[in-house]
Formats: C-alpha cells, structure tokens, sequence
C-alpha cells in the first residue's frame, strides 16, 4: 500500500495573514534566513493544488490515501463528496506538530517536511508532493518502490569545498555555520563526495526508515524551530536520500520528470511544457510560482493541466 502525501496553504486567507504578518515583523539578525524566504509566492496559490490532487487520482489510481497537510484551511472546492472520491483526508498542522505545538505557528516548509511522517494511519510507503508537482501521465508503484526500496529522482554532482558547504549546511542539523568555514568538516560529515541532489519530482519515502533518519540526534527539535526557512535547517527529502543511497537502502530513480520556473521566461516555459506534451517518458512536471507568471502564461499552463487531466 501506498499513500501520498501533499502539503498546502491559501497565502490569501485574512486570518493566514494576519498570523503570518505578525511573524513577518520580527526578524532575527543572528539567524541566517534564505534570501527568498520570506517572498510571499512560498504561500500563494492560484489552480495548483485542483490540479495536483485530480491528477495523483487519475494517473496513480493505486494511491491508497491523499492526505492534505495544511493549517486550518480547506479549499474551497474541496468538498464533502470530491475528497471522498478523490480519497482525500485534511490533516491539521496541529496533529503532526502534537508533542511540539511550541514550534507553530509555522511558516517554514522544511520543517513541515520534518513531521509529515508522524501523520496518523500514513502507510509505510508514500510518495510527497508539493502542491506545484503534477502526475501528467499514469505511473505505477515500481516507478517509485521497487525492491523494497525508494526510487529518488535526481542526479549526483562531484562537488566542490564550496558545494560540500552549502549540502552539509542543507542537510544537517545542529550544526552552526560560523564552525565550518574551511569545508573539510564537510566531508568527514557526508562522507561524500559526490552528493545526490534531489529533482522536483515526487520524493519516495519509507515511514520506517525516515522516523529512524530525522528522529536522531535532536535533529526534528532542531529543524523546526525556526518561523522561515533558513541555512542552518536540512531539507528531510535530500537527508533521506542520501542517506538511503550511501546505506545501499535506496536507489536512483529515472529521468521522467521536468522543472518549470518563471525565470525560464516565456519561450522557455513554452518550450518545456511542448517537451512535456512531445515527450511519453516524462511522468511528473513541477511548475512552480505559477502566481508570479503573466496571466497569459498562466492560462497556458492552466490549459496543459487540464488537457492533461482530460486526456
């Protein structure tokens, strides 16, 4: 059996701002926030996640369950009967957060991430998705688990003192940056040299084995502390993985997916989703901050997606 998990948030709901704004004013100097951490396309939303539930339903009829993490919120067209025959359920931030309500409000997908895997009744295997990632083909389970193992998708980089530093500051945790300047503790840390770095794509995980990743060494506590994503937290997917694939309990997946972002300008976002229609082995496609575009890309991507959901 097999569950997916999505996470989302209405950015535009009065009371989710006014509980963000109050958060938004207070900035710590000695925290080393991501530049983009606080952009307000993070918690936008305009027809992803419609998009995105529709099509794990039809191209993954074998999903067991579509569980909805968000924070006091239900879209609006997510009714009554729509979530029961899309097998959708609404999971509170409160409930994974049970045990450590000290760290909500929230507003930091990273640590989010951190606790997906304390979801009541999730099953063993589950595949997560940003709201922004869209099935445009049918899958099966083996394109995800196969062997007993997850299939990351992604691609390994021989990195450099400068890349070492900036994974083991992505992927650690309880680690300050001010103590890892020279990027030799990077590597006795990783163990690496060669990183996996994750692609948009949905990111395979075994409940078992993440609890036993992420609940070790005060690493959960650590990650979720922090109100907006900053360097000093790790990414629990690219933790996961390498430490599936260094531990031989994972493997890499295929190249079936695409990345589509607004700094890929018009022609290029044409290009890609043209890709996308041409092309029969990508499966999965992420566009992300979809609300930044100009209304006419976004009507052409809106087009894509429905074509897709109707094809």
């Amino acid at each position: 059996m097999v569950d997916a998990v999505v996470t989302w948030v209405d950015g535009s709901d009065p009371e989710y701002k006014k509980k963000r704004s109050k958060w938004l004013a207070r900035r710590d100097p000695e925290v080393g926030e991501k530049s983009t951490a606080r952009h307000e396309t993070r918690w936008n939303s305009v027809f992803e996640l419609y998009y995105c539930l529709h099509l794990i339903r039809k191209n993954a009829p074998w999903v067991r369950t579509i569980f909805l993490v968000t924070d006091n919120q239900k879209p609006g067209w997510l009714t009554e009967d729509i979530a029961t025959r899309l097998g959708v359920e609404i999971v509170d931030h409160t409930t994974i957060f049970s045990g450590h309500e000290w760290a909500l409000p929230t507003f930091n997908s990273t640590a989010i991430e951190t606790m997906l895997h304390r979801i009541p009744g999730l099953s063993d295997r589950y595949l997560y998705f940003n709201d922004d990632t869209f099935l445009i083909r049918p899958t099966s389970k083996d394109d995800y688990f196969s062997e007993g193992m997850p299939k990351w998708r992604g691609w390994e980089r021989r990195a450099n003192e400068q890349a070492l530093r900036y994974l083991a500051l992505w992927i650690t945790t309880g680690i300050k940056k001010d103590g890892f300047i020279g990027g030799r503790k990077e590597k006795e840390l990783l163990g690496v040299t060669s990183p996996f770095f994750l692609g948009h794509a949905p990111h395979p995980f075994l409940k078992h084995y993440t609890r036993r990743v992420i609940e070790t060494d005060n690493r959960l506590e650590s990650n979720i502390a922090y109100k907006f994503r900053t360097w000093d937290g790790f990414n629990p997917a690219m933790l996961v993985a390498n430490a599936g694939l260094n531990e031989e309990k994972a493997a890499k997946g295929p190249d079936d997916w695409e990345n589509i972002e607004p700094k890929h300008g018009t022609k290029g976002i044409r290009k890609r989703l043209s890709r996308c229609k041409r092309k029969n082995h990508i499966k999965t496609v992420c566009i992300q901050s979809i609300d930044v575009m100009p209304v006419h890309l976004q009507n052409e991507v809106e087009f894509f997606l429905s074509a897709s959901l109707c094809s």
